[in-house]
């Protein structure tokens, strides 16, 4: 008699097909992830807010501190970012006000007169994200790992963050 329990066969999973962004090779940042972590507290009425820039395929981060929620604020915090890291091609994100207020902001610009100047592709942005915060679990890992790192960069990165303001 052969027992049906130690006879069945396991359950094997079908492979998860990733999306092309995250497996095509690309330059660092080409593809990229924005999330905000804060607010950290810097004075007893000032706040701070980390622009948290991942990238898709190498998992690399690049820091941008900004002292508002706004529009305009994120904008200069992305070109901060593309002056040092280049520009990427794709960016994704959540439904933030500030993320969707840049995202009509880049529906306006006349890329064709751009275009015509200068050879390069406009930016493509998924915004917003229909699909909740598929990405976002990885600017969350990289938000804990900073907060509870062993090296203690939290403190470091608010010391940082006073002397900006």
């Amino acid at each position: 008699m052969v027992c049906k329990r130690f006879a069945a066969k396991s359950l094997t999973a079908p492979p998860i097909h990733l999306p092309l962004d995250r497996i095509r090779e690309s330059a660092v940042f080409e593809i990229t992830g924005i999330d905000l972590c804060g607010p950290l507290f810097i004075k007893p009425k000032a706040k701070a807010w980390i622009v948290l820039f991942t990238c898709a395929v190498y998992r690399a981060i690049h820091l941008e501190v900004v002292t508002s929620l706004s529009t305009e604020a994120f904008i200069q915090s992305l070109r901060r970012f593309m002056a040092r890291r280049g520009r990427p091609t794709t960016i994704y994100s959540d439904n933030g006000t500030n993320f969707t207020g840049t995202h009509n902001a880049l529906k306006e610009i006349d890329w064709e007169r751009i275009a015509s100047e200068e050879p390069f592709s406009p930016i493509k942005s998924p915004l917003p994200q229909h699909g909740g915060e598929d990405g976002g679990s990885a600017c969350w890992l990289c938000q804990n790992t900073l907060i509870t790192s062993p090296w203690k960069i939290f403190p470091q990165l608010r010391g940082i963050v006073d002397c900006q303001l």
